[in-house]
């Protein structure tokens, strides 16, 4: 019993609640194979188990949880941002419509020949 004792102080001390609730288990299960064995009086049992209940609180309240581990951040998700795209260009898109005029300097003005001038 006595080092279940001392290795819940020792874990207490060093602020492992985990390793000194253990070592608390660890008592509380020696208090019974010794009660069951006729080693323990019902009242010292008692005290025992009583004992254990209370450093247990105290434990508890007094030995700070573990701080959980840092884990890494997540990976940054990229946004995709879409890139503003200016309008298309009519010109581009269509075939330049041709003014009457031009359609008429093409094709020529009747009797004036191709217009470049005498052959």
């Amino acid at each position: 019993m006595n080092e279940a004792l001392v290795a819940t102080r020792a874990a207490a001390d060093a602020g492992n609640r985990e390793k000194a609730i253990g070592a608390l288990s660890v008592l509380s299960k020696i208090v019974s194979r010794e009660s069951r064995a006729g080693h323990l009086s019902a009242a010292d049992e008692r005290a025992l188990r009583a004992g254990i209940a209370q450093a247990r609180r105290r434990v508890e309240h007094d030995v700070e949880a573990p701080a959980p581990q840092p884990t890494a951040p997540p990976a940054p998700v990229q946004q995709h941002t879409p890139v503003p795209q200016s309008p298309p260009d009519e010109k581009e898109d269509k075939p330049e419509k041709e003014d009457k005029e031009d359609k008429e300097d093409k094709r020529g003005k009747p009797g004036k020949g191709d217009g470049k001038g005498p052959d």
